[in-house]
C-alpha cells in the first residue's frame, strides 16, 4: 500500500470477504483464504476520506500466497459551486469526468458538490442534464469546465431564471387574392425545451372559410429556436368588403 493517508479504505476479496485499511498503512491481508488453482479478486468496496485508491496485480490464479497486489493512492478533488434563482424543481447537472458523465439532481439554490472525487490531470466539463420545470427555467453556466490541479473546484457558478415566452404582435395587410399568405411571428424569451401553442383566431372582421382558412391550428418550435410562421389562407370571395382583419391569439 502506498500513499494511503486517511481512513476508510476497504477492500474486498471475490465479491465477499472484506478487510479494512488503516490510515498509514503499508501492507494489507484478508483472514480468508484461497484454495491453490482458485481464482481471486481484489476490489475497493469503500475509498479512503478524501482519496482515490487504484490497484494493480489484483486478480489471477492462487498458487503460493499472493502478495504482489498493490493499492496506489493518491488525494482526490471534488468540483462544486453555487446554484442562485432556482425556483422550479427537477434541475439535474451532469459533470463529465474525463469523458465519464455523473449526474447530480439539485433540490434547492444552495452550494452543491459531485461525489466522485477526482485526481490532478482529470478534466471536469459540468452542463445543465435537465433544466427546471414548474416553473420552466433557464439556467446559465460560469466556470464550468476545466482540469483539477491540486485543489477542490468551488466556483463553478449556476443561474437560473423564470422562462418568459411572448409573441409579438403583428399588422398585416395581404390583398384578397393573396393565397396562401404567411404572418410572421417571433417569439421573445428563449426556453431549452421544444414546444408548441395552438393558434387560435380570435376576432376580427374577417369571416372564417368565407374570407380566409387557417392552413394550420399549431406552430411548434425546437429549443432555443423561434417559431415557425402562422400561415392563412386568404380566399377570394366574390364580394368587395374592404379592409378586414384577422385577430390571432
Amino acid at each position: 500500500v502506498s500513499g494511503l493517508t486517511s481512513a476508510g479504505l476497504v477492500l474486498r476479496l471475490n465479491g465477499s470477504s472484506e478487510t479494512v485499511v488503516p490510515a498509514n498503512a503499508t501492507s494489507f491481508s484478508f483472514s480468508e483464504t484461497v484454495a491453490a488453482g482458485s481464482n481471486y479478486t481484489v476490489t475497493i468496496a469503500a475509498q479512503p476520506t478524501g482519496q482515490k485508491c487504484t490497484l494493480s496485480n489484483a486478480s489471477g490464479i492462487a498458487g503460493a500466497a499472493v502478495t504482489d497486489v498493490t493499492v496506489s493512492c493518491v488525494n482526490g478533488y471534488t468540483v462544486g459551486g453555487t446554484v442562485t434563482g432556482y425556483t422550479g424543481s427537477n434541475l439535474v447537472l451532469r459533470n463529465t469526468i474525463n469523458g465519464t458523465p455523473l449526474d447530480l439532481v439539485i433540490s434547492a439554490s444552495s452550494t452543491f458538490t459531485f461525489p466522485d472525487l477526482l485526481v490532478g490531470g482529470d478534466t471536469y466539463s459540468v452542463s445543465v442534464a435537465n433544466y427546471p420545470e414548474s416553473p420552466f427555467q433557464n439556467c446559465s453556466i460560469a466556470n464550468g469546465s476545466g482540469t483539477i490541479a491540486a485543489a477542490n473546484i468551488t466556483n463553478v457558478s449556476i443561474t437560473c431564471t423564470n422562462v418568459t415566452l411572448a409573441f409579438t404582435a403583428v399588422t398585416s395587410n395581404p390583398g384578397e387574392n393573396a393565397g396562401a399568405h404567411a404572418i410572421a411571428l417571433s417569439l421573445v424569451g428563449t426556453t431549452p425545451r421544444a414546444g408548441s401553442v395552438q393558434v387560435v383566431i380570435s376576432g376580427g372582421s374577417a369571416t372564417d372559410t368565407l374570407d380566409y382558412t387557417l392552413a394550420a391550428t399549431t406552430i411548434s418550435w425546437a429549443a432555443l429556436a423561434t417559431p415557425g410562421n402562422v400561415v392563412v389562407n386568404i380566399l377570394d370571395d366574390v364580394f368587395n368588403e374592404g379592409t378586414e382583419t384577422i385577430q390571432i391569439s
